[in-house]
Order: C-alpha cells, then structure tokens, then sequence
C-alpha cells in the first residue's frame, strides 16, 4: 500500500478528519501589483528590497515562468512584514536546490530532509510541499505556508501530503494563507 493509500484509508476510510490547517486572515493584494510582477518589475523590485528572502538564485527561478510565483512571493513579502520571518519559496524539498536544503539542516530539520528524499517510495511521488517554509532569521523554529489564491483550494491528497510531511517533521504546523485580489 503507497503513502497515499494509507492516508486515504486512515482520513476518508474511516471517517477521520484531515488534520486542521491554520487558516490564515487574506491578505489582499492590488490586481495592478500582479501585473508588474508578471511583467517582471515588481519581481526585481522585490528581490532588491528583500534579498534576504528572494536572491538572485530565486530571481532566476521565477523569470523562467514570468507569470507564475506571484501568490507565493506576495505571501512570503507579507509574512515578512507582519512577523519578520523569513521564507523559502517552493522547491525546497528538492536535492537540486542545495541551497535550500542547507537551510534546512540549520533549522534541524533532518527528518524532514530524510521524508522528501523518501517521497517516492512511499507512494507521494513528486508532490509539492507548501509553497512557503517560513522559519525565524535564527533558524530557531519554523512552519509551513501553503498560499492560496482566489480561486484556490486546498485538495485532499494536498492536505493527506502535507499531513504526512508535517508528522516527519515532527508536528510542525501548516498555515494556509489566502491572497483575494483588489
């Protein structure tokens, strides 16, 4: 039986709830803010005035899918401005991204490391972690941030993967933050 077949059976076999997500109060961002960022210019604009959350390496990342990212990159800028966190912004549970995983092991976060190296194997195959990690600027604590747009949702085998993701990292919490545009 896959990793997902054992949660299916355990929450929607048995009449089990997933486990509850935080939800987040919406942050509201400007339609006009999505268009520079799609354009690119608020994009830069933002890796200038936050390098410590988006360096050139994350730049490149998002001009590769001019269009994409802005939900997560609005959620990452947000959080940092209400709580001062920092955030790694998707793809951090890849080998590839080593310098995200670095990250990851100053925050102790080994069991974590050691579930999306496993992922395959127990049956999640390539599903994503929440789009944001967000962990204190003294590697102290952290959580995660799953960031959802207006039209959104979280699914159930999303909300089964980071169930199991949250458990390997040793009942971290996962916030889902909804971003309505104005």
């Amino acid at each position: 039986m896959t990793g997902i077949e054992k949660v299916d059976q355990l929450f929607c076999g048995s009449g089990l709830a997933f486990p509850t997500f935080r939800m987040l109060e919406a942050a509201i961002a400007s339609s006009e803010d999505k268009a520079r960022f799609d354009s690119g210019e608020l994009m830069r604009e933002w890796a200038e005035r936050y390098p410590q959350i988006f360096d050139e390496r994350e730049v490149k990342i998002a001009e590769n899918q001019l269009g994409g990212h802005f939900f997560e990159w609005f959620g990452a800028v947000h959080i940092y401005k209400q709580t001062g966190r920092l955030s790694l912004v998707e793809s951090y549970q890849f080998k590839c991204q080593a310098w995200k995983r670095e990250i990851l092991r100053k925050l102790g976060a080994h069991n974590l490391i050691s579930f999306f190296d496993e992922q395959g194997k127990a049956g999640f195959g390539r599903m994503q972690a929440p789009d944001l990690l967000v962990y204190a600027p003294d590697y102290s604590d952290y959580y995660f941030c799953e960031v959802k747009g207006p039209t959104d949702n979280l699914r159930d085998r999303q909300k089964a993967y980071f169930a199991a993701m949250a458990a390997a990292a040793g009942d971290k919490e996962v916030f889902v933050l909804p971003i309505r545009l104005a």
